[in-house]
């Protein structure tokens, strides 16, 4: 897995907000599958609108923090990309 997606607030943020707005999702879903016209899901928006914001703050600073991670170890060497394994290869059959 990318170091990029090694933040554990990134997977804290992405399941938070899959438990925040799943319900309303399911909730609408199953009103269109059942035929209400008209279906009023309101503890699931409250529950929503609660817990969106939260979970969406979570997952945008474990995305910083997998970037900054990701661009610390990329800029000291610790990651190998496939273009620096080209290069040292053709260096080496050059040298």
């Amino acid at each position: 897995m990318p170091l990029l997606f090694r933040s554990p607030w990134l997977w804290v943020g992405l399941v938070a907000l899959l438990i925040s707005v799943g319900p309303l999702v399911l909730a609408l879903v199953y009103s269109k599958w059942m035929g209400d016209e008209n279906p009023n899901p309101l503890g699931c928006a409250v529950w929503a609108m609660i817990t969106f914001l939260p979970s969406v703050l979570v997952f945008l600073a474990g995305l910083l923090s997998g970037v900054s991670k990701h661009l610390d170890a990329r800029s000291a060497g610790r990651y190998k990309t496939r273009r620096s394994a080209r290069d040292k290869a053709r260096k080496a059959d050059k040298g």
